[in-house]
């Protein structure tokens, strides 16, 4: 293992380092060519949800099933209310006040 082995070990440390980073986002969901994947945005329309924080500026957040999720709507919903997810986006679930 000469000086020459030197260019081949650093390349083949940035092509791991490559490989690891773009495996670790799309096992983590943030792989933004597929936004419903973070969401599983499809199987969640439809479905009720309770406000758990005040939506401020169109943002806040809902529990469903246990778990707490970001969401955007209407900036009238406040703690306790009743929602109907009608979609996502990378970033947060939609929602609408369930009538």
């Amino acid at each position: 293992m000469g000086q020459s082995s030197a260019p081949y070990q650093l390349g083949m440390c940035a092509g791991l380092t490559l490989i690891a980073f773009i495996g670790g986002r799309r096992m983590q969901g943030l792989d933004r060519a597929l936004p419903s994947q973070h969401y599983a945005g499809v199987g969640l329309v439809g479905r009720t949800a309770t406000v758990t924080a005040a939506f401020q500026k169109g943002h806040g957040c809902i529990m469903l099933d246990g778990h707490i999720h970001a969401a955007t709507g209407p900036s009238d919903l406040w703690v306790g209310a009743e929602v109907k997810i009608v979609g996502c986006d990378d970033e947060a679930l939609k929602v609408m006040k369930k009538r």
